[in-house]
């Protein structure tokens, strides 16, 4: 990939980050490649969905319950997993950043405040929304200190 002229950067955690950070043009990164946890990879592939990316996956099986596991659930354990093999219809993704990350910023505390980032992917309109919220913490531990109905 270098011989192309592909600048690389290695990350050792964060593949759903960086893979919802390929939706974004001002981002730096178009592709991504690694190998993720099922869940992360069902979450980044129908994020990518929504927003107009595209995914080429393969399942990675350690043993004969895994390859019997994939099965049962409809996928070909030798076969290239696609887009449609992770959802259809319309879906949404809503991803909030904890830490800092490839395509959101972590939770950030500002004079009483906590400071979240979050972004908002839907598939039937293919809109990619970006939320910034401010939560006063005073109301959030009164709150989670006041007894429920």
């Amino acid at each position: 990939m270098r011989e192309c002229g592909a600048r690389i950067r290695l990350i050792k955690d964060g593949d759903v980050s960086a893979a919802l950070a390929t939706l974004i043009p001002t981002s730096g990164l178009d592709v991504l490649m690694g190998v993720g946890g099922a869940l992360q990879g069902m979450i980044a592939a129908t994020a990518l969905r929504c927003g107009g990316g595209d995914v080429q996956a393969r399942l990675v099986l350690a043993n004969a319950d895994d390859r019997h596991a994939a099965e049962v659930a409809g996928f070909a354990a030798d076969g290239i997993l696609t887009l449609d093999s992770f959802s259809s219809g319309d879906a949404i993704v809503a991803a909030t950043g904890v830490t800092f990350g490839d395509s959101l910023r972590g939770v950030r505390f500002r004079r009483g405040r906590a400071v979240t980032h979050s972004m908002v992917v839907r598939a039937q309109t293919g809109t990619l929304r970006f939320i910034e919220s401010h939560v006063r913490m005073d109301v959030l531990e009164r709150n989670e200190t006041s007894p429920g109905p």
